[in-house]
């Protein structure tokens, strides 16, 4: 009968000392993933995380929000949901969260009294034009080592890849 294949011997290199400094690293399985490198980007180009945008006082979902409505007035809250690719529940805080800065304002359909819509105060168009500037700026300089069509394809492949997920063309 075989006997079963025997094992590797460990390793008697102590930590640290297994390579030279000067050999390169293979590179681990996560640099094959897109996530991994959609992360480290996200880190580099996220305008949230720059001190400039502190001014605001919005968080992410907000601004998402606020460019949405600057650029889609009187649209309903399922459109807004669908519009950043969130649930109608998770947007309501939000929502409430910008009304009661005076950023946004409601407003019933005219057609359908069951629906609201949404647009901004004057003081949120405002407010967001400062934000998206701000926003455009900072990607700006993060995405600088991109050139304009190298920033248009990679835009175009990361819609790609939610839209597929989310149903979405």
């Amino acid at each position: 009968m075989a006997s079963p294949a025997a094992s590797p011997a460990p390793s008697k290199a102590k930590p640290g000392r297994g390579r030279s400094r000067d050999t390169a690293l293979q590179p681990p399985l996560m640099h094959q993933l897109i996530g991994y490198h959609c992360r480290r980007a996200f880190l580099q180009v996220e305008p949230f995380s720059d001190p400039r945008m502190a001014s605001f006082a919005l968080r992410p979902a907000d601004f998402a929000v606020l460019s949405l409505l600057s650029a889609n007035p009187g649209i309903s809250q399922k459109q807004v949901a669908q519009g950043i690719g969130v649930a109608p529940p998770n947007l309501a805080p939000v929502l409430e969260r910008l009304e009661a800065r005076k950023l946004l304002a409601r407003q019933r359909s005219q057609s359908d009294g069951r629906i609201q819509s949404f647009s901004l105060t004057a003081e949120g168009q405002q407010l967001c034009a400062r934000a998206e500037e701000t926003a455009l700026r900072i990607e700006g300089e993060a995405a600088g080592a991109l050139s304009g069509d190298e920033r248009k394809t990679l835009l175009h492949l990361l819609r790609k890849l939610y839209a597929a997920q989310d149903g979405v063309a």
